[in-house]
């Protein structure tokens, strides 16, 4: 199990966890985020590790708690523990295995299942861009899917880091703002998950749509 990379103080803490098939990448992605480094040379998680990163988001220190799971059936015993607070989920595939994208559908149904009956932001996330020569899984199936599900959508390379830090900055400033929110209402509804759009363009388009965005209100979907 890895270690919290920083140990300063923060003001509120966030698990995040990666969803997808063994060999799409989340052991690389959770060290490229945490510790700036990629190595070519990896094994299968055994279990479940985690790492942390602090973020800044509106001049307040968040702590990310990334948490990586075995993507082999033998591990789902292990599912409670690992699905248990989190906030936030990155659905993984590789853009060069066909398989891996087919699975997504598993590993959405599986979080709705086991995730705790509290809001949570999701997001899918094509990896191994840098690999687009030998690609079976075109960029507009990803951002289908994610269009489909009311969710953000990126793709990434953790090994020359395209949009790793952004993918996950995208990610905690929309827990941030639900948490926000949260503190700010005495009830939530409690009647399940929420899936939360996190526009797959540019962050001009993104800041384009807003004001259609408020006035459709599909920023997000209750299960």
């Amino acid at each position: 199990m890895l270690q919290d990379t920083q140990d300063k103080s923060y003001f509120q803490q966030y698990k995040i966890i990666l969803l997808g098939n063994s060999h799409v990448g989340k052991s690389s992605i959770l060290t490229r985020f945490t510790k700036d480094e990629f190595h070519t040379v990896t094994t299968s998680t055994q279990g479940q590790e985690f790492a942390s990163k602090n973020v800044e988001v509106e001049g307040k220190i968040i702590k990310a708690q990334i948490w990586d799971t075995a993507g082999q059936e033998k591990f789902q015993a292990m599912a409670n523990i690992f699905y248990k607070g989190a906030v936030g989920a990155l659905i993984t595939y590789d853009i060069t295995d066909r398989e891996s994208f087919e699975k997504i559908d598993k590993w959405y149904q599986e979080l709705k299942t086991y995730s705790e009956k509290n809001f949570i932001v999701i997001m899918l996330v094509g990896n191994k861009s840098d690999m687009n020569d030998k690609r079976q899984v075109s960029k507009d199936e990803g951002v289908k899917w994610a269009e489909q599900n009311k969710m953000g959508f990126f793709e990434t390379s953790a090994k020359d880091g395209s949009n790793i830090e952004f993918t996950f900055q995208k990610l905690i400033e929309q827990i941030y703002g639900l948490m926000v929110k949260k503190s700010q209402i005495s009830e939530v509804p409690q009647q399940g998950m929420q899936s939360v759009i996190i526009d797959h363009k540019t962050q001009k388009a993104a800041d384009d749509k807003k004001q259609s965005d408020k006035k459709k209100k599909k920023c997000c979907t209750i299960f």
